[in-house]
C-alpha cells in the first residue's frame, strides 16, 4: 500500500496512477489525507448491470438508488475512516478512503455522470459547444483536430479529413465552475423509476440529473470523474476497421449512406456512387477495402500466427468465424511461479518454476559442465566484480577469456581453503557455488517466470501456441543491444547444500550486420529478422530473469525467411521501476572470500 510513496520512481513518466496529474492535485487539496500513505484510493468500475444472470431478460434500475449504500460508506471512511490493522508493522491506524474516479464504457458513462449520450450534443468534451454535422443516418463530430497543438500537422491536412484546414481552437479542460454552474440549473430530478416509466427531459445543456456521486464531500471540485474503459473503445474501433476492411455485414462502415454523405460533403470524389445506365448504383471500391485476392492472403497470415499461451485463443480455429476473434483470460495460479525472492546469493534465489520434465538424469558433457559454470560465476555479482580488477592482463588479450580459464579454478581452491579454515566468509552458498554443479541435470520442456510462461521450442512445434521466442538484452562492442532468438533447452542445475539453478539454452538470430547482407530490417513499426541465420553459438546460456518472451510472426512484405517480431505485453505483469533501481543490494561484507591473488 505505500510502494507508489517509499518506491515510485517520480521522472515524470506516466506508469502509476499517482503519476497522473488528478492524484497530485488531490493531494494538493487534502492534504491531511496525503499524509498518511495507506489511505486508500479506489476506483469503480461499471459496466453491464444484469441482476438475473440472463442477458436476454432486459432490466432497468437507476443506479443512483444502487449505489446509494456505497455512497453513504464511502463519506463515512472519507470523514471517520476505520480502525485497521497494518500487518507489516504490527500497529493499527485509522484508514480512510476516497473514491478518486470512475472507469465504464460510453452508454455507462452517461448512466453514472447524467450527461446524455445521444444527440447533437452527446459529445461532453465540447460540453455546450458541439461542432457538429447531421449526416443522412446519423451525427458526426468534425471537430477532432481543433483539439490539437496549434502546430500539429494534422491540422492542415485536409484531404484526409473534411476537405478543410483546421483553425478552431478548444481545450480538453472543462472548468470546474462551468460544470457546478450547469449542475444548479437542473432542476426536478427524482431519483429511482419514474411512475410513467418515461426518461428523464434533457436539460440545459445535456444534463438529464445531478449524479448522487456529489454527495461525496471532495466529488465537486476534482477535474477528472469519468475514465472511459480502453478495452472497450479498442475492441468497437478494432471491429470496425477489420469489418470495413474484410466487408463484413453488420460491421462494415463503408455503406451507401455514407458514400452518399461524401458526395454531399464535397470530398473524395473519388468514392461518391456511379449511376449505371440501368439506373442501378456502382460502389467504387475504396483503397482501404481488400480484394479477394488479398482476403485470401489475410486469412493465410492468420492461419499461420501462433501466439504465446495465454495470450489469445488458437485464432486457427477463429479465421472463418463471423463473431470475430475469441480471447481467453490467464487464469488464476496458471502461470505462477515460486513467488518472492528469498534472501541469498543472486544466483540461487531465482524464482523460475520449471514444468514439463522430460529427464530427469541427463548426463552433462564435462566441456558444457565447464561454460555453465563459468556462466553463472560471470553472473553472480557478489563474485565477478572483484576478480575482474585484480587480474593481470597482458596487453591484447581478453579479460572474459582469462577469466574463464583462471578463474573458477582459483575460486574453488580459495573457498575450500576458508572452509577448511571454518572462516565465516565461506557461507555454504559460497562452498557450493565455488565446487561447481552436478554433472546429472534435470531436462524441461517449461518454465515459468515473473508470471510468464516459456516453451522450448521443440514443445512449440507440437502446439498451437507460441511461447518459446526470447528477447534479451546484453554487451556487443561496448553498447547495449537487444539479442532476439529460441529456447532450444531449460535445465535445472543442482549443487551442494540443495541449491539449485535454472537455465536457458537458446539460439540466437544474428542481427548486428547492415548492407546487402544484413539479417535484420526495421522500421517505425516493424523489427523482421532473417531465422536463418545464426549469432553467437557458444553463448546460447540466459537466466529465466533475463528473458523477455517474443513470438514470431510470418513477413508479408519480404516472405521466407524473414519473420516479424513482436515482444508480449502480458496481463497484470507490470514493468515498473522503482526508487534505487540499478543499484547493488546490499550484501554481507565478505571481501576476502571475492579477492584473488595475483596472476601472472
Amino acid at each position: 500500500m505505500k510502494w507508489f510513496k517509499e518506491k515510485r520512481l517520480d521522472d515524470g513518466v506516466l506508469r502509476h496512477p499517482a503519476d497522473s496529474d488528478e492524484w497530485k492535485e488531490f493531494d494538493t487539496q487534502h492534504p491531511e489525507f496525503a499524509l498518511e500513505p495507506r489511505n486508500v484510493r479506489l476506483g469503480l468500475a461499471t459496466d453491464g448491470f444484469n441482476p438475473f444472470g440472463n442477458m436476454n431478460n432486459s432490466y432497468r434500475i437507476d443506479i443512483d438508488v444502487y449505489m446509494r449504500p456505497l455512497v453513504d460508506e464511502l463519506n463515512e471512511l472519507w470523514k471517520n475512516g476505520a480502525l485497521t490493522y497494518d500487518a507489516s508493522t504490527g500497529e493499527t491506524f485509522c484508514m480512510h478512503a476516497a473514491l478518486m474516479w470512475m472507469i465504464h464504457d460510453w452508454p455507462a458513462f452517461g448512466d453514472i455522470s447524467g450527461w446524455r449520450t445521444k444527440g447533437h450534443y452527446s459529445c461532453y468534451t465540447c460540453n455546450d459547444e458541439p461542432y457538429f454535422e447531421s449526416l443522412r443516418s446519423k451525427t458526426a463530430y468534425s471537430n477532432h483536430r481543433c483539439y490539437l497543438p496549434d502546430d500539429h500537422l494534422k491540422r492542415k491536412k485536409n484531404r484526409a479529413y473534411n476537405g478543410k484546414h483546421e483553425k478552431r481552437k478548444r481545450s480538453l479542460v472543462i472548468p470546474i465552475e462551468k460544470i457546478e454552474e450547469q449542475l444548479g440549473s437542473v432542476t426536478g430530478v427524482t431519483y429511482g423509476k419514474h411512475p410513467s416509466n418515461r426518461k428523464r427531459p434533457r436539460q440545459n445543456p445535456n444534463w438529464t440529473k445531478v449524479s448522487i456521486l456529489y454527495e461525496l464531500l471532495y466529488w465537486k471540485k476534482k477535474k477528472l470523474r469519468h475514465n472511459i474503459d480502453v478495452m472497450h473503445a479498442e475492441k468497437n474501433f478494432s471491429e470496425n476497421v477489420v469489418g470495413t476492411m474484410l466487408g463484413i455485414d453488420g460491421k462494415n462502415k463503408d455503406t451507401d449512406k455514407a458514400r452518399m454523405d461524401l458526395e454531399d460533403m464535397n470530398i473524395r470524389k473519388e468514392l461518391w456512387l456511379t449511376k449505371s445506365p440501368d439506373g442501378s448504383y456502382v460502389k467504387p471500391r475504396g483503397s482501404f477495402s481488400l480484394t479477394p485476392k488479398e482476403r485470401e492472403g489475410f486469412f493465410e497470415f492468420l492461419k499461420s500466427v501462433k501466439y504465446p499461451d495465454g495470450y489469445a485463443a488458437n485464432i486457427l480455429r477463429s479465421v472463418n468465424a463471423k463473431n470475430g476473434i475469441e480471447t481467453v483470460h490467464n487464469r488464476d495460479a496458471r502461470n505462477e511461479d515460486y513467488g518472492v525472492r528469498r534472501q541469498g546469493l543472486t544466483i540461487f534465489t531465482e524464482t523460475a518454476r520449471p514444468i514439463g520434465q522430460i529427464r530427469k538424469h541427463v548426463e552433462m558433457s564435462q566441456e558444457l559442465r565447464d561454460i555453465t559454470h563459468w556462466f553463472l560465476l560471470y553472473n553472480s555479482p557478489e563474485i565477478e566484480k572483484e576478480h575482474k580488477n585484480l587480474l593481470q592482463i597482458p596487453s591484447g588479450q581478453d579479460i572474459t577469456q582469462i577469466q574463464q580459464k583462471e578463474f573458477p579454478k582459483w575460486f574453488k581452491e580459495y573457498i575450500n581453503r576458508l572452509r577448511v579454515d571454518e572462516a565465516l566468509e565461506a557461507t555454504e552458498e559460497l562452498w557450493s557455488l565455488a565446487n561447481g554443479p552436478n554433472l546429472l541435470v534435470k531436462e524441461y520442456s517449461g518454465c515459468i517466470i515473473n508470471g510468464v510462461r516459456f516453451h522450448t521450442k521443440e514443445l512449440d512445434n507440437r502446439r498451437k501456441s507460441q511461447n518459446s521466442g526470447v528477447l534479451t538484452e546484453g554487451d556487443y562492442k561496448g553498447e547495449m543491444h537487444e539479442f532476439y532468438g529460441h529456447l532450444c533447452n531449460i535445465w535445472e542445475f543442482e549443487y551442494m547444500c540443495q541449491n539449485k539453478v535454472v537455465l536457458f539454452q537458446c539460439e540466437w538470430y544474428k542481427h548486428g550486420n547492415t548492407g546487402r547482407s544484413r539479417t535484420v530490417r526495421a522500421d517505425t513499426y516493424c523489427t523482421s529478422i532473417d531465422v536463418t541465420s545464426r549469432w553467437y553459438q557458444s553463448d546460447h546460456f540466459i537466466l529465466p530473469s533475463q528473458a523477455k518472451l517474443v513470438f514470431y510472426l510470418n513477413d508479408t512484405k519480404w516472405g521466407q525467411p524473414w519473420q516479424v517480431v513482436q515482444q508480449v505485453q502480458h496481463r497484470g505483469v507490470f514493468d515498473v521501476p522503482e526508487v534505487g533501481d540499478g543499484e547493488p543490494q546490499d550484501q554481507p561484507e565478505f571481501n576476502d572470500a571475492f579477492q584473488q591473488e595475483n596472476i601472472n
